[in-house]
């Protein structure tokens, strides 16, 4: 099952991602992991407050938008202006082109709330992301408590929310059904991605790098925590520094937590959308990935991460995965190996662990045996 599923990934074309291996044997907790942990949580009480941390002390504009509204939400944001509210009533509302956003605005939804967007999902690469919601050059933006769908003839849409050159933004309690991305973020700092659900298209055929439920680009200091994602290709993907996943589940497609570099997106003028830098710093904490094929792949020069009791389930290659320099991806020179992350097995937890990197730290689990089952 293994060789064909990497025989499979072989065969991609993409910009994504790689990593190289040491023999030693697992070793027992010692407690490290206890004051990672510990600052993560903190980090993560911090950004809760911080999202709200706009510096208005004004009377906020409140703007309704009725149910049943046609290309209405834009006007809606606009009138409230900055740091205005939009409430975006209970029913459904159809925006056929892209809304933006480029100042601070909570647009919040009843209980009920659905926009419909009208841009299809691509199968070419790279993708053009043409997002129902674009945050662009607005710092404090919330979008919260709404489900997102597309209305489009296979049923696939492209990607639900962009925050783009946007800090502090706040995406939370939402529901994308059927966008090959749920939520984008580039060059984008402390951006907290929290409580939202998403089912992808995996199973029509968008295999990776075609779906990702959450992707975190060329930002600092993201936040992902507590969201539940199903059939993308990936569930979540971190580049970047000095980011959290804390709490999220992945179940199905191909893997759960992809850490990497990431490219191969464009905005629809041609900029690029891409990291210039792999994962780096990043701390993964009490995350499951269950029915995929890797649950946590760590690859492309990824580095200084702290991957820290999580949990896999039914993952058919391998648990969790650091790679050496390879050419699994297709690309015309090797990606470069991971070195210096921290792998922790969690006490109640028994993870399987390749690992091809070099002077990456494993604390417990199981290692698999590099001769019988050598780095690729």
């Amino acid at each position: 099952m293994r060789s064909l599923f990497i025989a499979f990934l072989s065969g991609l074309s993409v910009l994504f991602i790689a990593c190289e291996k040491d023999n030693a044997t697992s070793t027992s907790a010692t407690s490290p992991e206890a004051e990672y942990i510990e600052t993560a949580e903190q980090q993560l009480a911090e950004i809760e407050r911080l999202v709200f941390q706009d510096n208005f002390a004004g009377e906020r504009k409140v703007v309704d938008l009725p149910a049943g509204s046609i290309n209405g939400l834009q006007a809606a944001i606009d009138e409230a202006g900055p740091n205005g509210i939009v409430n975006v009533k209970s029913g459904l509302h159809v925006e056929e082109t892209t809304v933006n956003v480029n100042f601070t605005v909570r647009i919040i939804g009843e209980e009920g709330a659905v926009i419909e967007s009208k841009y299809p999902g691509m199968l070419e690469y790279p993708i053009e992301v043409n997002p129902a919601i674009r945050i662009e050059n607005g710092n404090f933006v919330h979008v919260s408590n709404i489900q997102f769908v597309p209305g489009t003839e296979s049923g696939v849409g492209n990607v639900g929310i962009l925050v783009y050159n946007a800090d502090y933004a706040y995406i939370k309690d939402n529901d994308f059904q059927g966008y090959q991305m749920a939520v984008i973020v580039d060059d984008s700092d402390f951006a907290f991605i929290q409580d939202n659900t998403a089912e992808g298209p995996f199973s029509e055929g968008y295999v990776f790098p075609l779906s990702i439920g959450i992707t975190n680009l060329g930002d600092a200091h993201a936040r992902t925590k507590n969201n539940s994602v199903t059939d993308f290709a990936t569930g979540y993907f971190a580049s970047g520094n000095n980011g959290i996943f804390s709490r999220n589940t992945a179940e199905g497609g191909q893997t759960g937590f992809f850490f990497c570099t990431g490219g191969g997106l464009v905005l629809p003028d041609g900029t690029p959308i891409s990291a210039s830098e792999a994962a780096n710093d990043w701390v993964s904490i009490f995350n499951l990935a269950k029915n995929t094929g890797i649950g946590h792949l760590i690859i492309d020069g990824v580095n200084n991460c702290k991957i820290i009791s999580n949990s896999a389930e039914n993952c058919s290659v391998y648990d969790v995965e650091f790679v050496g320099p390879t050419l699994r991806f297709g690309t015309p020179e090797p990606l470069p190996t991971t070195f210096e992350n921290l792998f922790i097995d969690g006490a109640s937890t028994d993870i399987e662990v390749k690992d091809c990197g070099v002077d990456n730290v494993i604390v417990g689990g199981r290692l698999v045996d590099l001769a019988e089952d050598p780095c690729i």
